[in-house]
Order: structure tokens, then sequence, then C-alpha cells
């Protein structure tokens, strides 16, 4: 990692419930990049509890995307939603949501 940006974020390797579950205090920004079935309950309960000002969920499945937006909608507004064609030959999209807490 840059060094310069080393001071202002962190990278952690660990299972996300677990280790929402022990953040304090609450992060300025979170960005989320889940497996095809998309978060797990109790990923999304943490992220309700801890509010960060700013999501960017990244996502491979539109179905669990959309399922998850409608669990975090009660606390954040979708800002923006951008589909990313990567793999052009193929019927995958990624998407990019940036969500901003209410």
């Amino acid at each position: 990692m840059d060094p310069a940006l080393g001071a202002r974020a962190t990278l952690e390797c660990a299972d996300v419930a677990e280790f929402l579950g022990s953040l304090d205090p609450r992060p300025a920004l979170m960005v989320l990049d889940p497996p095809r079935q998309g978060c797990e309950n109790q990923v999304v309960g943490e992220l309700l509890r801890l509010q960060p000002p700013v999501i960017i969920y990244v996502s491979c499945n539109p179905s669990t995307l959309m399922r998850d937006l409608g669990k975090l909608r009660s606390q954040y507004n979708v800002v923006r939603l951008q589909p990313i064609d990567m793999f052009p030959q193929s019927d995958h999209i990624e998407s990019i949501v940036l969500l901003n807490h209410i």
C-alpha cells in the first residue's frame, strides 16, 4: 500500500461479520465487494449498526445487489449506480453503487 494512504486507510483480511462487530468507532467509508450470494444478514445488520456515512458496494449479481439495497434503504440513499461490462462476451455485469447515510 502507498505509504501516504496507509495513514488514512486500512486493509483487513478477516471474517467480515466478525470484523464489523469489532469496529469502533465507525469508519468514514466502507467498500463492500461480496461474493455472488451477496451480503450475509449479519453483515447487513452490522452495517446498519455502524452507520458509515458512505458505502461503496461492488456487486457481480444484480439480484442479490437489489436484495441487499432493499435491506439498507431504511438508512441509506442510492446516490449513483454504475453498471460496468467487464466481460463483454458474457452475460455477467458488475455494478458499483454509491450509498450515502440518510
